[in-house]
């Protein structure tokens, strides 16, 4: 479960880097 939340977690964090980013 932990390990879902954090993919989960890292994969938001990263799409809303790019959104930032771009």
């Amino acid at each position: 479960y932990s390990r879902y939340l954090q993919e989960e977690f890292k994969n938001h964090s990263r799409k809303l880097n790019g959104y930032v980013s771009h």
